[in-house]
């Protein structure tokens, strides 16, 4: 809900003076104080993108002349500009970190993550464990549903991985049925429960169509490990799951 000051100054568009007792009910103003005499200007901050914040100036009248009123506009829209712009930068470096479909860190910054997460496990003798996920018969669930099926799917799949893990716990989609999940603090034991308790809920879960299951892969990191070295593990984990029958766990012995 948008504060009633606030939406005063953006409603009417120009600079608006605002008196000290409205400014006080603003979160972080109230102990605000001002010279007798003084007054305070708010400058909605307008772009191209919308309202991007708000301005204020405390002068006294006397000081302010045209020339001073029109320099300060000047100084505002410049100051909106950039706003505008390090929202847009902001945005653009989310949007390159993460994956569109499940909000999950896509596959590079998962690699990003995970080089972090074994300098600290190294430096700090932790344990790090990494879940490799992959979903059973994925294609032929496309194939027999169509794509946008297989999309709610996936991202489903998404809100069962993030409501199964902690919140030190990180995520991503690696691939298009792919997930990883980073464990920090975790050894062999607490991750094979916690690929256990993802595999249930996604096998639990009233999935329109038909029955979806989950072939999981578990890696520990090991001294002098790569990012590639305990994907890999994962991997041939995930992969001894789905030999042995899909829809279990397996975790990488070597």
């Amino acid at each position: 809900m948008v504060h009633p000051v606030i939406e005063k100054v953006f409603l009417k568009v120009e600079p608006t003076f605002l008196d000290i007792d409205e400014l006080k009910t603003l979160d972080g103003y109230t102990d605000l104080e001002i010279d007798a005499g003084n007054k305070i200007m708010i400058y909605p901050l307008w772009t191209s993108i919308g309202a991007v914040g708000l301005l204020g100036i405390m002068f006294s009248p006397d000081s302010m002349d045209e020339n001073d009123s029109r320099n300060l506009q000047i100084y505002v829209n410049f100051a909106a500009i950039a706003l505008a712009n390090a929202k847009i930068v902001s945005r653009l470096e989310r949007e390159a970190e993460t994956d569109f479909l499940t909000g999950f860190f896509n596959k590079r910054t998962i690699r990003n993550i995970l080089i972090s997460e074994l300098e600290r496990a190294s430096r700090y003798r932790l344990p790090l464990a990494v879940i490799f996920l992959d979903i059973d018969d994925f294609k032929a669930y496309n194939d027999t549903f169509g794509h946008v099926a297989g999309d709610v799917m996936v991202q489903k799949m998404a809100e069962i991985i993030k409501n199964s893990i902690r919140t030190v716990d990180i995520a991503g989609r690696f691939g298009g049925e792919e997930f990883v999940i980073i464990l920090p603090g975790t050894d062999e034991e607490g991750a094979v429960a916690v690929a256990e308790r993802i595999r249930k809920a996604i096998g639990n879960y009233p999935f329109p169509h038909r029955k979806v299951t989950a072939s999981l892969g578990i890696a520990l990191a090991k001294n002098n490990d790569s990012v590639e070295s305990l994907l890999e593990r994962a991997d041939r984990a995930l992969y001894q799951a789905k030999r042995e029958g899909k829809n279990r766990c397996c975790s990488a012995l070597s």
